[in-house]
């Protein structure tokens, strides 16, 4: 499958651009009577990160008004997009103990996105979110290394003194 077969027909993804150490705010709104949606935001990272999405449930007053509907949010899933458009999942939510939160590692610099599954509650189904990321510090070479000689020379060390 590829990114395609992600969101339904007549639905385009929506690009984030960089969310290095950044997050951005999701926001949809989806206009009929109980029909489902695939969100799709797509994302980038510039080296191994920590991602979080995180969507919350209650519609805001200031995006379709107090009595606005809103949507049945059924799963959130973190994806990976090679090269060729084919997604691989790294993380999915479909419950909403937690309020569909969701962390996942972003294993290196790349293409992601966010899925947001669900069905549109009535004539006006929306949602608010946040999507953002952190840098993992990804360790030198050399650190284990040194870490190895280090344990070797204690316990020469340690040999040395029973002697």
């Amino acid at each position: 499958m590829t990114l395609a077969g992600v969101f339904g027909p007549g639905q385009s993804p929506i690009l984030m651009g960089d969310l290095t150490d950044k997050a951005g705010v999701l926001i949809n709104q989806h206009v009929g009577a109980t029909d489902p949606f695939s969100d799709l935001f797509l994302f980038t990272v510039t080296q191994r990160s920590l991602g979080v999405a995180s969507i919350v449930l209650p519609n805001p007053p200031t995006l379709t008004g107090p009595t606005s509907d809103l949507a049945a949010i059924a799963a959130i899933a973190f994806v990976s997009v090679a090269p060729d458009n084919t997604p691989t999942l790294l993380g999915i939510d479909t419950t909403a103990s937690d309020g569909f939160t969701l962390p996942a590692l972003l294993p290196q610099a790349g293409l992601y996105g966010l899925v947001v599954v669900g069905v549109s509650a009535g004539g006006n189904g929306a949602y608010l979110g946040v999507l953002g990321s952190t840098p993992l510090p990804v360790p030198e070479p050399a650190s284990p290394l040194m870490l190895m000689a280090g344990l070797l020379a204690f316990g020469v060390h340690r040999g040395l003194r029973r002697r």
